[in-house]
């Protein structure tokens, strides 16, 4: 099976240009950890980072695998969208090729999974993330998965599925942050401080 989808990530979402603060330095801590290969998976994978919308799960997730390729060569990491998974999964399936598939998934020290509550209510998807979780609790790849926690706890099957998993909450941080975080998207064209100070005030 030769997948269709080779997990590319963001250019710009790298671990520099990731805005840390209180209320998402665990599991910034984390992620740079398993991309530098500081920490095993053995014990302490799956790791799922859980938070609402615009937190930077995804650009977490893509910096850990920037980082990852960049330390360990480009093969080490992927990072996959639900939905790309899901493409896969449904073609696999009509091809007969699921171990085929599998086998790929595991050929990387690093599998990224953003977006998952889209797994909800899809048993094949969920059946290909429960062998994904098996192989990463036996210690064998590190299993990143990013979830808004209200998906995972509507689907009972889901959330049976991530038991046990090294939760990382993450969520906006505070005005500073966010302040931080504006200056950031407009670097290429710097705003004034005024309006810097009112967009981070609305940022939700």
């Amino acid at each position: 099976l030769r997948p269709l989808l080779v997990g590319s990530v963001a250019e710009g979402w790298t671990f520099a240009r990731f805005v840390e603060s209180d209320a998402n330095a665990l599991a910034c801590a984390l992620a740079w950890a398993v991309a530098t290969g500081e920490l095993q998976p053995q014990g302490t994978s799956p790791l799922v980072l859980v938070g609402p919308d615009g937190v930077g799960k995804s650009h977490l997730l893509a910096a850990l695998v920037h980082e990852a390729r960049s330390r360990h060569g480009e093969g080490d990491a992927l990072c996959l969208n639900a939905v790309d998974l899901e493409v896969e999964v449904e073609r696999a399936e009509r091809l007969g090729a699921r171990a085929e598939l599998r086998r790929w998934l595991r050929r990387h020290r690093v599998v990224a999974i953003d977006d998952v509550q889209r797994v909800a209510g899809k048993p094949g998807l969920r059946d290909e993330l429960a062998s994904l979780i098996a192989a990463a609790e036996r210690g064998e790849l590190w299993l990143l998965i990013a979830a808004d926690r209200p998906a995972i706890a509507e689907d009972e099957e889901l959330s049976a599925v991530l038991t046990g998993a090294l939760v990382a909450p993450m969520a906006l941080g505070d005005g500073a942050c966010r302040r931080a975080i504006v200056e950031l998207l407009a670097e290429d064209d710097p705003l004034e401080s005024e309006v810097v100070d009112y967009l981070a005030s609305v940022v939700d």
